[in-house]
């Protein structure tokens, strides 16, 4: 019987062994349970002076979700009432301050500038805690940037990237503030001289050939895209631009030939965005884009491929947002487009044709970005 005794102790031993694994294990799992449910289970008692608003923002959560977990009708709470508060993890448009976080981290990680972050979480200075939630400015709901999946057609060889990269640099071009600066104010008059140098169409060798187009008019950006809504439509009139429909990954071709000034995706709700100064003054921009295929300082040809359609951004389903900038104005693009527009059914949208050679034409309607806004922001530009 002596030499059982070893073997008893050793399964003795392995069995103690088991058991305690499965009480960490068991502990651990029972802890997950009770902080999820925590988690799940965050309230707030409404005080005097408390709002929707001010709760919302101390939660980290949008009014929005907030009324909806309580069933909340408009803005009116009683003293005294307990709101659940729903959780806010795995959203986009909100960040928890790890260990190391500063603010100036943050908003470079999100591409925003620290002035907009802290005006969007109301911080006084540039102190933020450990465990905090910030919202993150123009990131509220909107679809992501998708990575590139389809090769880009006619790439630039390194001599016209290099090229592209110089202009970029001499020009001042190719940052959000040229962006921004394009959708309200003139285009430079170097960025004008600039799109004059573009040549006007070019064959499968890369060489430029005849004119093409007709002169004063705006190719169609989507090749049998149809008209969804445009200049002037919307509460108040505030849409001053127009909406393509059309198959998601479907070509976006440049209307004019000129300089593609912005290319990127850190503009608000705009997703992948473009945009192209043109010879005759015009700003086109090109919005909610699945993927773009041009960089900063590139010449482009009319009807050249420069992005395929998507929903990136603040976008309800593929469309192409297209804008037609003069002097900082919004103007109705439907006049100018050569082939004409057309609606679901096939029928022809309806309008006065117009050139834009060297003066604005009658039939084309202008308005700054400021004289109608977003219902939802109020006196804001966009």
């Amino acid at each position: 019987m002596l030499p059982c005794r070893p073997i008893r102790a050793l399964l003795t031993l392995r069995m103690i062994r088991a058991v305690c694994v499965a009480a960490l294990v068991g502990m651990v799992c029972v802890l997950a349970v009770v902080t999820d449910g925590a988690a799940q289970r965050r309230s707030h008692t409404v005080r005097r002076g408390d709002t929707i608003a001010s709760i919302a923002r101390r939660y980290g959560v949008t009014q929005r979700e907030l009324r909806a977990h309580n069933r909340i009708r408009g803005n009116a709470i009683v003293v005294g009432r307990s709101l659940s508060i729903p959780s806010a993890r795995g959203r986009r448009d909100m960040h928890q301050v790890g260990r190391g976080d500063t603010l100036t981290k943050i908003a470079r990680r999100y591409g925003v500038t620290t002035k907009a972050l802290a005006r969007a979480n109301r911080l006084r200075g540039s102190n933020v805690r450990l465990g905090q939630r910030l919202r993150i400015p123009g990131r509220t709901r909107e679809n992501p940037v998708r990575r590139p999946r389809r090769p880009v057609p006619h790439p630039l060889t390194d001599e016209q990237r290099a090229d592209a990269e110089r202009r970029t640099r001499q020009l001042v071009i190719g940052s959000r503030f040229t962006a921004q600066r394009l959708l309200r104010l003139p285009a430079r008059e170097s960025w004008i001289e600039a799109a004059r140098e573009a040549p006007r169409r070019l064959n499968d060798d890369g060489l430029v050939e005849g004119d093409t187009g007709e002169m004063g008019t705006l190719g169609l950006p989507v090749n049998r895209g149809r008209y969804m809504r445009g200049w002037g439509s919307g509460p108040g009139g505030y849409h001053l631009a127009l909406d393509v429909a059309g198959g998601r990954g479907v070509d976006i071709r440049a209307s004019e030939r000129g300089i593609v000034v912005y290319s990127g995706h850190e503009i608000s709700g705009y997703g992948n965005f473009v945009l192209i100064a043109h010879p005759n003054g015009l700003v086109t921009a090109y919005a909610h884009n699945e993927q773009n295929f041009v960089i900063s300082g590139q010449y482009v040809t009319r009807g050249q491929v420069i992005a395929t359609l998507g929903d990136s951004g603040l976008a309800r389903g593929p469309h192409l947002h297209y804008i037609v900038v003069h002097q900082g104005e919004h103007c109705d693009s439907v006049p100018m487009l050569r082939p004409f527009i057309e609606r679901r059914g096939g029928e022809v949208v309806e309008a006065v044709r117009a050139r834009w050679r060297t003066r604005q034409p009658e039939a084309v309607r202008c308005l700054p970005r400021s004289a109608r806004p977003h219902p939802r922001h109020g006196r804001r530009r966009r």
